[in-house]
């Protein structure tokens, strides 16, 4: 019973070998790769040039040799895609898992394994991904320009007065910055500049409002900011119009859009970029903070020097204070009061023979200025006789010289006299005909004449006189007495 089964399935295996060996005797036997070839030129002959796949990554690979490995998929397939050379791009597109995308390329199969794949030659995303192929285009189009370079950056004001916030006025944001402003710096001056942060409208509202801030200057440094959020809802501050807004603001603009990973085009053109709000405060304030630091720092060092000095001074006090010549001051006194009569003593005891040798030595001096005045007198004397004798003898030699010297002036003076006479002549007569032709006698023989008044005052201008006054004409050769018959008012 248990073997008739067992015989049975071994004639059917019999059976069915029999009838596959009998229908394939007339097949013709490919190896892999005859096959696989085969199939490669019937597919690649059939996608001849390019065809274009629209699907969602799957699988992603930037491969260290500059090639792109991933995966297209929907909702029952899976095609393999190489683009090579492709790293960079995909990179700065932001391509990763899930991304939706259009890939066109060529249709091919690779051999060593069977697999039929796309080789791409280019990529582009689709809905958010088109977003981020905007943002890149847009970022190294405004990079060529020179937006981005650090040499137009102004720098951040050390000491800002007045810190303008350009931001949602219920967000998330401004409550963030606000607190730690008033956390670590209440006295800074925060002016909110109220605009729509999200939206079709978002980026002229913003630029108009950078625009306004400096067309009034309202502060010293701008804060754009909002807070985190997707692409689409930070994609204002990635619009061209308030990236140029922004490059140019004549005051510093800090960005601070986002989160730390968040990254816009107003980032790169700001003058500084701030990772949230809540740093942007920091960052505003650093300088006030150091600052009130220091004068904080040095207040305690002030502190700790006065009450180091109170100390010694307290110290100094006490050893002074435990000294007995200060508690009893005789103590100190009445030594020298001693002192001073044993010397009052001494200089009494000794004045009578300090008073007789000043005597004696007196009376020595006198005796020797006695006996040696006489012999100093004749010694003067004879000097005084011998000087005399040579000036005799040496006064007709200079009494002859000085007359000859005299003589030789006299004669070298009455030589140049008639030259100096006749210079000295005609600089004078140059002096009078430069005198006479600026003089007003010279003006007056042209026909000029010279008013005056009454009391002597020239006159030069017609309101200098009045109707009916008497004035005097100086002529060149007389004086007229005339009558003034019109005014100023009457020309």
């Amino acid at each position: 019973m248990l073997g008739r089964p067992d015989n049975h399935r071994d004639l059917t295996r019999l059976r069915e070998a029999l009838l596959t060996e009998a229908r394939t005797e007339s097949l013709k036997v490919y190896t892999v790769s005859d096959l696989t070839r085969a199939v490669k030129s019937v597919l690649e002959g059939h996608f001849v040039g390019q065809v274009c796949v629209h699907g969602e990554i799957g699988e992603f690979t930037a491969h260290t040799s500059g090639h792109v490995y991933m995966t297209l998929k929907d909702q029952r397939s899976k095609l393999k895609v190489v683009y090579f050379g492709g790293a960079r791009v995909c990179v700065n597109m932001g391509l990763q898992m899930g991304t939706e995308v259009e890939v066109g390329g060529r249709v091919t199969v690779y051999e060593p394994d069977g697999n039929y794949q796309l080789q791409a030659f280019w990529v582009r995303p689709v809905g958010v991904g088109a977003l981020v192929q905007q943002f890149e285009m847009m970022r190294e189009r405004l990079r060529a320009e020179g937006l981005f370079d650090a040499d137009r950056k102004r720098p951040l004001p050390s000491m800002p007065r007045i810190v303008g916030v350009l931001t949602s006025r219920d967000g998330a944001a401004i409550k963030d910055f606000l607190n730690v402003i008033h956390r670590r710096h209440s006295g800074v001056h925060v002016r909110i500049v109220p605009v729509p942060v999200q939206g079709k409208d978002a980026a002229p509202r913003i630029a108009k409002a950078l625009e306004y801030a400096n067309a009034n200057r309202i502060c010293d440094v701008i804060v754009l900011t909002r807070g985190g959020g997707s692409l689409e809802d930070l994609w204002a501050f990635n619009e061209e119009v308030l990236a140029r807004a922004v490059a140019a603001s004549e005051i510093p603009v800090i960005s601070a859009v986002g989160h730390e990973r968040d990254f816009t085009i107003c980032d790169f053109v700001a003058d500084f970029r701030c990772a949230t709000p809540s740093v942007a405060a920091e960052q505003v304030i650093a300088e006030k903070v150091r600052l009130q630091e220091q004068v904080l720092s040095a207040q305690r060092r002030l502190a700790s020097a006065f009450m180091q000095k109170l100390a010694e001074m307290r110290r100094r006090y006490d050893i002074c204070a435990s000294r007995p010549c200060l508690n009893n001051p005789w103590e100190i006194v009445n030594p020298r009061r001693q002192q001073l009569d044993m010397l009052r003593q001494r200089l009494m005891a000794g004045l009578p023979q300090l008073s007789m040798g000043a005597a004696r030595r007196l009376e020595l001096l006198q005796s020797r200025l006695v006996s040696i005045l006489p012999g100093r007198i004749q010694v003067y004397r004879q000097l005084f006789d011998g000087l005399q004798q040579r000036l005799k003898a040496v006064l007709p030699h200079l009494l002859d010289a000085g007359k000859q010297r005299h003589r030789f002036a006299t004669a070298q003076l009455a030589a140049l006299a008639p030259r100096m006479t006749q210079v000295a002549h005609v600089r004078l007569a140059r002096a009078q005909s430069m005198l006479s032709a600026l003089g007003p006698k010279n003006v007056l023989e042209r026909g000029y004449a010279i008013i005056r008044r009454e009391n002597g005052q020239v006159v030069r201008r017609q309101e200098d006189v009045a109707t009916g006054e008497n004035v005097e004409a100086m002529l060149a050769s007389g004086k007229l007495r005339l009558v003034v018959s019109t005014d100023s008012e009457n020309e």
